[in-house]
């Protein structure tokens, strides 16, 4: 299988999900990755270690 970029979401209640465009109106108020891969599934769980490590970080740099 070939990889493909996969567009997945962070919904702001927390929820996730994948496809359209990344400068879609309805991904406003949304966290935006651009992940490659083949299956969407896996792009997600990418995804959300991306998300993970980036709020490590900003939680780490807050405090003290």
């Amino acid at each position: 299988m070939t990889n493909m970029k996969i567009t997945v979401v962070r919904f702001p209640d927390g929820s996730w999900s994948h496809g359209g465009s990344p400068d879609d109106p309805d991904y406003a108020e949304c966290d935006v990755w651009v992940i490659d891969d083949s299956i969407p599934r896996m792009a997600i769980r990418k995804a959300q270690a991306r998300y993970r490590r980036w709020k490590v970080k900003q939680i780490r740099e807050e405090t003290p």
